[in-house]
């Protein structure tokens, strides 16, 4: 889930 949204605001905010 996370890789996948790698490049998505969502997950930037959860990776960093």
């Amino acid at each position: 889930m996370y890789c996948q949204d790698k490049g998505s605001a969502a997950s930037k905010s959860k990776e960093g």
